[in-house]
């Protein structure tokens, strides 16, 4: 779930007079008229993430919904988060060290050559 608030730049708590004027700087700044040709599509990809935060967080219903919404996904995420590590350190004792991360990256390398091994193969 995306961050309005961060895209906006604001605080959670800020009035809704902040939230247009980052709102406005913001979107004169990723304006897709007002950028070079090489950076456009990337702008007109911001420019949207903007007016769709500001969407929100300048309706108080809505940025009501969203604040509780996102409460509700930032406490999962950081649950899940927590027992995700957790299951890591009881499978992995040694998870930190070093070689363990060197063997882990190699056995991915391992998998992903082998998979690619077989699409050959099948051809």
């Amino acid at each position: 779930m995306k961050n309005y608030y961060e895209i906006l730049e604001v605080s959670k708590n800020a009035s809704p007079e902040v939230i247009e004027k980052a709102y406005k700087a913001l979107a004169k700044k990723y304006h897709p008229d007002l950028q070079e040709a090489s950076k456009k599509a990337e702008s007109e990809k911001l420019f949207k993430e903007v007016g769709e935060a500001y969407e929100v967080l300048s309706d108080a219903t809505k940025k009501a919904t969203y604040d509780s919404k996102y409460e509700n996904f930032a406490s999962k995420s950081a649950t899940t988060s927590a027992t995700n590590s957790n299951n890591q350190r009881k499978s992995a004792p040694n998870s930190g060290n070093y070689s363990n991360t060197k063997t882990a990256q190699s056995n991915r390398n391992s998998n992903h050559f082998a998979a690619k091994r077989t699409v050959l193969s099948i051809r």
